[in-house]
């Protein structure tokens, strides 16, 4: 992968809710003033070295943005390089293979409208 893509995101602090985390995210890294729609998924991600498991909730980020919307965004210079709008079919060859099953997921999950609970981003009932 020569660049990796991810989805925009981080952590919450404290006695921030995971749905105005990821407002606040949103607006540090894109400059978007954008409330989070429905949840879409839940994924535990098991322990990594320094920050151990993790919960990971991934929103439903609304309709398509509009060019007026893609001119208005601004990154961070000291976090994020660029940004793309990357087709399903070929996120592949943009995403590591977790992060392509997650958005997979995401993606099914807005359109039978039922949040979905992963484990490592593998489908769990």
């Amino acid at each position: 992968l020569q660049g990796v893509l991810a989805l925009p995101g981080g952590a919450v602090g404290l006695g921030e809710p995971p749905a105005e985390g990821a407002r606040r995210e949103i607006a540090e890294e894109l400059g978007l003033a954008y409330a989070p729609g429905q949840l879409l998924c839940v994924d535990w991600v098991p322990s990594r070295p320094i920050a151990g498991d993790a919960l990971l909730f991934v929103f439903d980020g609304g309709p398509p943005l509009t060019p007026e919307d893609v001119a208005r965004i601004v990154l961070p210079p000291d976090e994020l390089a660029d940004f793309a709008f990357v087709a399903v079919g070929d996120l592949d060859g943009y995403a590591r293979p977790r992060l392509v099953r997650r958005i997979s997921a995401c993606l099914t999950a807005r359109a039978t409208g039922v949040p979905v609970y992963l484990e490592d981003a593998v489908l769990r009932a």
